[in-house]
């Protein structure tokens, strides 16, 4: 089967086709890749875009995404932005 793994990074991504046998798992998939090697942490991982675990079955033509991490906290970031248009606005809740 055929599987690509995408590795998000902040320069550049990149991208690695890989033939598979059927039932192989996302860990093996990383590992084919030559990017992860077992006994190393697992990095966050997904499969167009919903999280997945290393043991979880691939499918023809699957994408694991290798993602890296957030360089900030989305709910802090909304809050500080309400904050800062409230301060505009002279609205001090």
């Amino acid at each position: 089967m055929q599987i690509t793994v995408l590795k998000d990074e902040r320069e550049a991504p990149q991208l690695c086709s890989l033939q598979l046998p059927a039932g192989s798992s996302v860990a093996q998939a990383l590992v084919a890749s030559g990017w992860w090697q077992l006994g190393e942490p697992v990095p966050p991982l997904a499969i167009f875009g919903r999280p997945v675990q290393p043991a979880t079955v691939l499918a023809e033509g699957d994408r694991i995404e290798w993602l890296r991490p957030l360089l900030a906290d989305p709910k802090e970031q909304r809050r500080a932005k309400v904050q800062a248009a409230r301060r505009a606005r002279g609205s001090f809740r």
